[in-house]
C-alpha cells in the first residue's frame, strides 16, 4: 500500500525522471548512413537515412530534423520518427507542418507534430488561406478529384466551423477594395458544375459564421468576367469591359485596387539643422555639471579646436593649433574618448593625424604638445569601454627592427605603450568581446594567438594555425580552429566565457552549436518544461564535406 507521503515522493520522482532523464537526440553517422543516438552514444534510430538536417531558418534552431532518403524528406521530433521520407518538401509554420507528397497522386497537407492531418479529407493543393479571427482560418483548396472547396477551421481544435463551398467545379477569390481596405467582405466567383451559370457571391468577413450578403448570377463567360478584373487591375478604367459592364450584367461593378501597404505613409526626412542655428542650452544654477566637448576642425586652411559646455554651441571657445605640415596634409579621424573631471567630463571627438619624413604622427586633443610618432599607425582606432563609456582609445602601431621589418604592438592614449613591438602580424578580426573590447589575431615566430584591445592575451602564440570558423548559430560568438600537426582543436568565445579545446580531433572544425538542443518553437515542445543541453562541434573533412558531431570533451558521434 502506498501512503500519501510515499505517493508524493513517487510523484516527484516521476517528474524528476521525466525532466532529467530526457535523452538528447543527436544525428549519428555510420559510414554513409545517418541515424540518431543520445549523448552517451546509445542508438535511438538505426542509421538508414542519406542525410539528417536541421531546419534552415533565420533562428538556426534545432526544434526538429528533416530526414532524407532517395531525394525525399521525412520528419523527426525529439528523436522520434514522425514521418518517413516520402515527401517532396516539409516546412514548419508555427508548429504545423506543410507537406507535399507524390504518394497516391500529388498531395498537399498540413500536419500536426504527431503526423496527423488537420483536414478531414486529402487535398491536392492549398490554393489560398487567410486568418478570419484570432484562432480561425479560411482555406480555399483543390480536392483530389479536382473540385474546389472553401471552409473555415478552428485552429485550436482543427474542427470545421463553416463550409462555404464544397466540391465546386470552379471557385475564384476576388480581392476587392472593401476586402483589402476594411477586410470586412469577401467576394467569390464560382461555378457549381461545368455547365452551371457563373455566380458571384459576397460574404461578410466580420464574424463567424460568415453571412452571405449577396448572390448574383452573371451572364458573361467566366473568362470574360475574370478578364474584366484583370483589365481593371492592370489597365485603364475606360476599357471595353468596364464601359459595357452596366449593360451586360446584373449588379454594380466591384472596384479592384492594388494594395500599397505602408507606401503611402513614407515621410520626407527632416533637413539637417544648420550649424549656427542649433539649440543653445544654457547652464542652470541647479545643474552645475559641466560636460565639456572638444572638436577639431579645419577652416580656411587653418586648424582649430572648438570647445563648448554641454550643447552651448554659440558660446564655444576656439583656439588655433599650429602643426609642422600644411593643414591640407592633416587628417582628423574620428576617435571618441572621455575623461572624467570633478564636476563633469571632458569629451573628445577626434584627433590629428599626418605623415612626415616617412613617419606617421598622431596628436591627441587632450595633449596637443605631445607628438606620438611611429613607423606605422593603423588608420583605425579601437575603443576600450567601461560601463558602456569609452575610457580610452587604442592604436595598432608598428616599429621597424634592425632588419627593417615592421614589428607590431598596441598604444593607448591613456596607458601609452601597452603591448611591445614583438609580433610579426597583428590582425583585427572586428569582434566586440568582453564589454566592447576588440579582438586581434597575432603571429610571432610562425605561431598564432589571440589578444584583446586592452592588451590582455587570451591565447598565447603557441599554435601552428588559428583560423576563424564561420559560426551561424550565435551572433555574439566567435569560434577559432587551432591546429598542431594533423590534429584540430578550437577556441570558443562569447561575451562571458573562453573555452579552449586542445587539438584532439582528426577533422577540421566546421562550426559550433553552443546550446543543443535549443528549442525555440514552443508549439512543438509544449510538454518539455526543462531541457538538458550540451555543446556540439561540427566537423568536416578537408574538402568541406560534413563528417559529424562531437562534444567539447572529444566524444565523436560518428564512425567511418
Amino acid at each position: 500500500m502506498i501512503t500519501k507521503k510515499s505517493s508524493l515522493v513517487f510523484f516527484l520522482f516521476v517528474i524528476f525522471q521525466s525532466v532529467f532523464s530526457q535523452e538528447i537526440a543527436i544525428p549519428y553517422r555510420d559510414g554513409n548512413l545517418w541515424g540518431i543516438c543520445n549523448e552517451t552514444g546509445k542508438i535511438l534510430v538505426e542509421p538508414k537515412f542519406d542525410k539528417l538536417e536541421f531546419p534552415n531558418t533565420s533562428e538556426n534552431s534545432n526544434d526538429y530534423m528533416i530526414s532524407k532518403l532517395n531525394g525525399l524528406e521525412g520528419l523527426i521530433i525529439n528523436g522520434k520518427e514522425i514521418l518517413t521520407p516520402k515527401y517532396t518538401s516539409i516546412y514548419d509554420d508555427n508548429g504545423l507542418f506543410h507537406v507535399k507528397s507524390t504518394e497516391n497522386e500529388s498531395r498537399a497537407d498540413i500536419l500536426l507534430p504527431n503526423g496527423t492531418s488537420i483536414f478531414e479529407k486529402p487535398l491536392t493543393k492549398i490554393l489560398y488561406q487567410t486568418k478570419i479571427e484570432k484562432n480561425k482560418k479560411l482555406f480555399h483548396v483543390l480536392n483530389q478529384n479536382l473540385t474546389e472547396s472553401v471552409f473555415i477551421l478552428d485552429m485550436d481544435n482543427y474542427k470545421t466551423v463553416q463550409v462555404l463551398y464544397d466540391n465546386y467545379y470552379s471557385i475564384s477569390y476576388i480581392r476587392t477594395r472593401s476586402d483589402i481596405v476594411n477586410r470586412n467582405e469577401m467576394l467569390f466567383v464560382l461555378k457549381k458544375s461545368a455547365k452551371s451559370d457563373l455566380l458571384a457571391e459576397r460574404w461578410s468577413g466580420t464574424k463567424i459564421p460568415l453571412d452571405k450578403v449577396s448572390s448574383d448570377f452573371r451572364y458573361l463567360k467566366e473568362e470574360e468576367y475574370l478578364q474584366f478584373f484583370a483589365s481593371k487591375y492592370y489597365g485603364s478604367s475606360d476599357d471595353g469591359y468596364a464601359s459595357n459592364w452596366g449593360n451586360g450584367s446584373k449588379g454594380e461593378p466591384m472596384e479592384v485596387v492594388e494594395y500599397s501597404g505602408s507606401a503611402d505613409m513614407v515621410e520626407e526626412a527632416p533637413m539637417a539643422i544648420p550649424y549656427d542655428e542649433r539649440m543653445v542650452v544654457s547652464e542652470s544654477p541647479e545643474n552645475k555639471i559641466k560636460n565639456l566637448n572638444h572638436n577639431l576642425v579645419k577652416k580656411d586652411n587653418k586648424l582649430f579646436i572648438e570647445s563648448y559646455s554641454n550643447r552651448d554651441y554659440k558660446n564655444k571657445k576656439i583656439e588655433e593649433i599650429i602643426v609642422d605640415v600644411p593643414v591640407s596634409d592633416v587628417k582628423l579621424p574620428y576617435g571618441s574618448f572621455t575623461f572624467k573631471t570633478e564636476n563633469g567630463s571632458d569629451n573628445y571627438n577626434n584627433f590629428i593625424r599626418y605623415q612626415k619624413n616617412g613617419k606617421t604622427i598622431i596628436i591627441l586633443p587632450n595633449d596637443l604638445k605631445n607628438k606620438i610618432t611611429f613607423d606605422f599607425i593603423d588608420e583605425r582606432n579601437f575603443p576600450v569601454k567601461e560601463n558602456n563609456i569609452i575610457k580610452e582609445i587604442v592604436f595598432l602601431v608598428g616599429k621597424k627592427d634592425k632588419n627593417n621589418q615592421l614589428k607590431y604592438g598596441l598604444y593607448s592614449n591613456v596607458r601609452k605603450q601597452i603591448v611591445d613591438f614583438i609580433y610579426d602580424e597583428f590582425k583585427n578580426i572586428q569582434f566586440y568581446f568582453n564589454d566592447g573590447k576588440m579582438l586581434f589575431k597575432i603571429k610571432q615566430n610562425d605561431k598564432y594567438g589571440l589578444i584583446q584591445t586592452d592588451g590582455t592575451i587570451l591565447l598565447p602564440t603557441n599554435f601552428n594555425d588559428l583560423t576563424e570558423v564561420n559560426n551561424n548559430y550565435r551572433s555574439g560568438t566567435k569560434v577559432f580552429q587551432v591546429q598542431n600537426d594533423n590534429k584540430y582543436g578550437l577556441i570558443f568565445l562569447t561575451s562571458s566565457e573562453v573555452k579552449i579545446i586542445a587539438p584532439v580531433f582528426d577533422y577540421p572544425i566546421k562550426g559550433v552549436i553552443a546550446k543543443y538542443p535549443e528549442f525555440k518553437n514552443h508549439n512543438l515542445h509544449k510538454n518539455i518544461n526543462a531541457v538538458k543541453t550540451i555543446s556540439l562541434i561540427e566537423l568536416k573533412d578537408e574538402s568541406g564535406q560534413f563528417m559529424g558531431y562531437a562534444t567539447f570533451d572529444g566524444t565523436q558521434f560518428f564512425k567511418d
